[in-house]
């Protein structure tokens, strides 16, 4: 097999990302946009000595499961990786997923229980940050391409509101009328790198403008449209590194509070710039309750929360708890949760920024114990020192939220390991057409 080969290959399976994986001579072929059951003609693009890339030129015999994409960049966007297929094959295979990685990395047999499905396949997202660039056209916001800095124009994204694609239409088009310059992060010059839009409850809506420098030309221009347009906060946040990460350290509010507030199972939070909250909050709060059930009656218990962002999980498990202990690394997010356990009326939870595992010492150091530990990680997964604490710590049991199956799964082997018995596995699709899943799982110390 060499680069550029045209071939006519059977699709066996999907790749994590989503991806159809053909097996010509027992060679692993990665395909975006084909399906199992699929016969296809391919073109090799890259080719490693264990695997390859191929792109998808013409399927020849179609799977029952596919699907036409509504959207008219999704082959060049990427963003929604498996949006050519149903929704019925999208749960069943985010359930494969989940399965694979538990057999696989994790050398688990466990049950995994039926991907949870949300009614909406669009408009699900309540925050969106697209990047602004220079192109032929003029000024453009979108995506970058897969694996690329080259930007796809689309203000109109199946994913968000249409109340967020005018709001971003009309960022563009302040920029273009009083000359604002978008970023150019080759020659670091320009200065509109991204558009951020949050949107919260109601009619509330916050959006921010990163810049690269505090100097922002025409602002009572950028006010105006987005006063007309309903916004309830304006930002402009500064980051004036040659970096891939997103937001500066420094923000300023145009108008408005700076926050918005969302409400997740009767709870409402007020939301900052920095903090994270759950992009399709509805199925968040059908996860956390499903958290809640697996835990079972904790009203005599302390709860520690590793990972409570804002406090969304946390104000949930204080509801029924005796006390949750809520830790973040993040500053601003822990301030948030701090007022959101104020406006919701909890005073069962304290909450500590500082890095997971630090945080924990330091609250073992103090005498403070934990019944229940709930971890929410990145895609990272917990470090392996947040784990030794977790087991000095001995909990009755812990719950993982993840939204990696791989690093779960590597998490769970350990945790099994080391005394502890993992129980069904929950997915719940909370980003429909594209290759992510959110999983539950309680971990039961056993009697040993």
């Amino acid at each position: 097999m060499q680069k550029n080969d045209i071939l006519e290959v059977e699709i066996c399976t999907l790749g994590c990302e989503g991806e159809g994986v053909a097996k010509p001579d027992g060679f692993p072929l990665f395909i975006p946009g084909a399906l199992p059951g699929e016969t296809a003609r391919v073109q090799v693009v890259k080719l490693t000595k264990s695997y390859g890339f191929a792109r998808l030129l013409e399927v020849l015999v179609p799977s029952p499961d596919r699907t036409v994409p509504p959207c008219p960049v999704y082959e060049k966007c990427g963003g929604c990786s498996v949006m050519h297929i149903n929704r019925e094959a999208q749960l069943a295979w985010k359930r494969e997923k989940v399965q694979d990685a538990f057999a696989h990395i994790g050398g688990l047999s466990v049950e995994v229980a039926p991907t949870v499905g949300d009614a909406r396949a669009f408009s699900y997202r309540n925050k969106i940050q697209m990047p602004v660039a220079a192109t032929p056209a003029g000024v453009a916001a979108g995506f970058f391409a897969p694996r690329s800095h080259r930007l796809v124009p689309c203000t109109g994204c199946l994913l968000q509101s249409r109340k967020t694609g005018e709001i971003i239409e009309a960022v563009v088009e302040w920029m273009e009328e009083n000359g604002v310059p978008p970023y150019d992060e080759t020659a670091h010059r320009g200065l509109v790198r991204h558009i951020y839009v949050r949107e919260g409850e109601g009619d509330e809506c916050m959006v921010s403008v990163v810049t690269r420098t505090r100097a922002l030309p025409s602002a009572e221009a950028l006010i105006g449209k987005m006063q007309a347009l309903g916004v309830t906060t304006l930002l402009q946040n500064i980051n004036p590194a040659r970096t891939n990460v997103i937001l500066g350290d420094e923000t300023k509010i145009l108008f408005g509070p700076g926050t918005v507030t969302k409400t997740l199972g009767g709870l409402a939070f007020s939301v900052s710039h920095h903090s994270f909250f759950q992009v399709n909050a509805p199925m968040a709060a059908q996860l956390y309750e499903k958290g809640l059930s697996l835990l079972g009656d904790i009203s005599d218990k302390t709860v520690f929360d590793l990972y409570c962002g804002i406090g969304s999980i946390s104000l949930f498990l204080a509801r029924k708890a005796k006390k949750v202990v809520g830790v973040e690394i993040v500053p601003e997010a822990i301030a948030d949760a701090k007022k959101n356990a104020v406006r919701n009326g909890i005073r069962n939870a304290e909450f500590y920024a500082g890095d997971a595992f630090e945080a924990t010492e330091t609250l073992l150091q103090n005498g403070e114990t934990a019944d229940v530990a709930v971890v929410d990680p990145p895609r990272k997964g917990c470090s392996p020192q947040l784990l030794e604490t977790l087991l000095a710590m001995h909990p009755e049991k812990i719950l993982y939220i993840s939204c990696n199956p791989a690093t779960l799964a590597r998490d769970v082997k350990f945790l099994t390991e080391n005394g502890y018995a993992c129980g069904t596995v929950y997915p719940y699709d909370l980003f429909p057409q594209t290759g992510h899943v959110e999983t539950v799982v309680l971990l039961q110390r056993q009697n040993t």
